[in-house]
C-alpha cells in the first residue's frame, strides 16, 4: 500500500544544484535553502514535499520539488533517502506527477517506481525505475497511446 504525503512547505529562494557527488545531510530542507540561497540569480519558489518509502527499507524518505506550479505532466523532484542514523542521502532527481506513480517493493532496500509520463492528451509513456541506496536506474520505458484501441485503427 502506498502512503504519500504531499504538503506545501514554505517559500524560499531556489536554483538548480549539481547532484553528481554523494551528499549526506541532516535535514533536506536546510540543505536546499542553504544551497539555493548561494545563487545570486535565484527566484522565489514554493517547495513541495512527498514522504514515502522510495527504496523499501522501512524508513520514510522525502522527495522535494522547487516548482509548486506543477503542470499536468508533473515536475522534477529531488529524492532524499533516509538513512538508519536519521540523516538523508540525496539521489538523482526524477520527473513525475505525484498522482501518476506507484512504488512496488522488490526486496529490503530496493523498490520499483512506476510512473506514467504524460506527453500530450493522447500519448505518454510508462517508465519503470529501480530505486536503492545506490541510486535511481531507469529499467525500461514504453510509449503508450491513451485513447488508442483496435476500433480506432480501422
Amino acid at each position: 500500500m502506498n502512503n504519500f504525503i504531499l504538503a506545501i512547505l514554505f517559500t524560499t529562494t531556489v536554483y538548480a544544484q549539481d547532484t553528481s557527488t554523494v551528499i549526506i545531510v541532516n535535514n533536506p530542507f536546510d540543505h536546499l535553502v542553504e544551497s539555493y540561497n548561494k545563487n545570486p540569480n535565484a527566484e522565489d519558489m514554493t517547495l513541495l514535499k512527498i514522504e514515502a518509502d522510495f527504496n523499501n527499507d522501512g524508513l520514510l524518505d522525502i522527495a522535494v520539488n522547487g516548482d509548486a506550479e506543477m503542470g499536468n505532466a508533473g515536475t522534477d523532484w529531488d529524492i532524499y533517502l533516509r538513512t538508519k542514523d536519521g540523516k538523508f542521502k540525496l539521489l538523482d532527481g526524477m520527473f513525475f506527477h505525484p498522482s501518476a506513480i506507484t512504488i512496488k517493493p522488490i526486496k529490503k532496500g530496493q523498490a520499483r517506481l512506476i510512473a506514467y509520463h504524460r506527453g500530450d492528451p493522447n500519448e505518454g509513456s510508462i517508465a519503470e525505475y529501480l530505486i536503492s541506496s545506490s541510486g535511481i536506474k531507469l529499467i525500461r520505458r514504453k510509449k503508450v497511446h491513451v485513447k488508442d484501441n483496435m476500433a480506432d485503427r480501422t
